[in-house]
């Protein structure tokens, strides 16, 4: 992968919580269109890296996004400059409806802009005068996805989104990942669905105890018998 090509690149990243170091040394990239999934274990360290790239943790070493660094950016001046950010457990705005949620992330306020997200959840249309801690964990999480998406960013952020969803959903919410990416936009995704995740992904990460331990093409990597053993024959 040439410079020009890299979205991301993440080198001897560090971070934690208060005194307690999660992530060591951890190096990874994005390519520009590119799907990478960062499979692991829970507590392995997954969501710590997603927060810390977003800026919801303080962290060192080197983070660029399209040539510019990131550290040290406040977490409004990343999205400002592409990310979008889908977090473990949904946390949409339970009280607001879900036209109320997609508004309150409709921050450039483009008129089009929460349609545009009707039309790739047609549910959530249905839904939009529901108040969301009413809906269910699937449709919950098309809001969440759906708030993540409306600032058309250039790098999904996503941790977890298949956590405690029935099987047919979670296969429809790659089904739209997977149509996303194609129409360009990169996406790291953190997950621990290891079948779904090296099914779609272009590139995985594993990592355990906060490190990246292997790395490489997702479709090499699934027939890896230490992948095989650990990951998919208990998902």
């Amino acid at each position: 992968m040439s410079a020009s090509d890299i979205l991301l690149d993440v080198n001897g990243l560090a971070a934690g919580y208060r005194r307690t170091e999660v992530l060591h040394n951890v190096s990874l990239k994005v390519g520009r269109g590119e799907f990478v999934t960062v499979l692991g274990a829970n507590g392995a360290g997954k969501s710590t890296l997603i927060k810390s790239l977003v800026g919801l943790l303080p962290a060192r070493g080197s983070v660029t996004f399209q040539g510019a660094p990131l550290l040290g950016l406040e977490p409004h001046r990343r999205v400002a400059a592409g990310l979008a950010y889908v977090p473990e457990g949904r946390r949409v705005f339970p009280a607001l409806t879900v036209a109320e949620n997609l508004q309150v992330a409709n921050r450039t306020r483009r008129g089009g802009a929460v349609e545009e997200i009707y039309g790739i959840f047609p549910k959530l249309a249905q839904r939009k005068d529901q108040l969301a801690g009413t809906m269910s964990g699937g449709e919950q999480q098309m809001l969440a996805l759906g708030r993540a998406l409306i600032s058309k960013p250039a790098l999904l952020l996503a941790d977890e989104i298949s956590l405690g969803l029935a099987p047919l959903i979670v296969e429809s919410l790659f089904e739209v990942l997977v149509r996303l990416n194609r129409e360009g936009m990169a996406i790291l995704l953190a997950e621990q669905n290891a079948r779904e995740a090296f099914g779609h992904a272009h590139t995985a990460y594993v990592m355990e105890t906060g490190r990246i331990t292997m790395s490489g093409p997702a479709a090499e990597m699934a027939t890896d018998p230490r992948i095989v053993d650990a990951y998919l024959r208990m998902s």
